[in-house]
């Protein structure tokens, strides 16, 4: 009873933040909050200084994480996550084994030449945590850089490349490289279509009946209610990577202190 209060409480906050309106920096707060990440891969932007995100994802099984960031400085962002699957439907929830933790630091601003760069760390994985594999579903970033230019094309389109070291895993499975590329398009100012390629370097997982090792491709809609709060809807593991495919529904929220 005790859990299912926490996440009652921070879906109700979600809610109450979403319907109250911010007093200042609304340009501000939403140049990167729409891009900062592109479904389970980050890109280089980042919360603005003196703002925060609540966060919400819904995923097969029951599944819900709530996550909490904060932009720190001009260039440093900070975040905790927390959730479980079975969160929603009968039986014993499966929390995750704990608290995870994400920061993000923009190296280098885009110019009109060059793209932005980002470095950070990210030990949140999606899906189901596997003790037994000592992984989740989709495992963490972990370390990870990544390049991001923004385009105005038929309205806006970005493109994202990274590279990423996850500490998840064990034997051959843990340390894996991945790259992975993404990009947001917008189809009017209210939607985006939003995709990613999430890839291994080294080929097949020792987990293969969680990851073939081919890499992930996901794909979504994202509707921006307003310049704080976005909902969107995903498709995932749509080139059968792993057993099945799924969908996940997002909510965010962004406003500054």
């Amino acid at each position: 009873m005790k859990s299912k209060a926490v996440v009652d409480a921070w879906i109700l906050t979600l809610l109450i933040g979403s319907m109250l309106g911010g007093s200042g920096h609304r340009e501000a707060l939403a140049q990167d909050f729409y891009t900062r990440d592109i479904i389970d891969t980050p890109t280089a932007g980042l919360l603005p200084r003196g703002s925060y995100l609540l966060g919400l994802r819904a995923y097969p099984e029951g599944g819900i994480i709530a996550m909490i960031g904060v932009g720190l400085l001009e260039r440093l962002e900070l975040g905790l996550s927390f959730g479980g699957t079975n969160v929603i439907g009968d039986g014993d929830v499966d929390w995750n084994p704990g608290v995870e933790f994400a920061g993000r630091y923009r190296l280098f601003d885009e110019t009109l030449a060059t793209p932005a760069l980002a470095i950070g760390f990210d030990s949140q994985g999606w899906g189901r945590y596997r003790r037994e594999a000592e992984r989740y579903d989709v495992k963490s970033r972990g370390f990870y850089g990544v390049l991001g230019k923004n385009y105005s094309f038929l309205g806006q389109l970005g493109i994202h490349l990274g590279a990423n070291v996850s500490l998840e895993g064990k034997g051959d499975d843990k340390h894996r490289p991945n790259i992975f590329f993404s990009l947001q398009k917008s189809l009017n100012p209210d939607l985006y279509i939003v995709a990613e390629y999430d890839l291994p370097i080294t080929g097949n997982s020792v987990a293969e009946d969680i990851d073939s090792g081919v890499g992930f491709i996901n794909a979504g809609v994202r509707f921006l209610v307003d310049e704080h709060l976005f909902i969107e809807l995903d498709l995932r593991n749509i080139n059968q990577n792993a057993k099945d495919s799924g969908r996940t529904l997002r909510i965010a929220y962004q406003n500054g202190f």
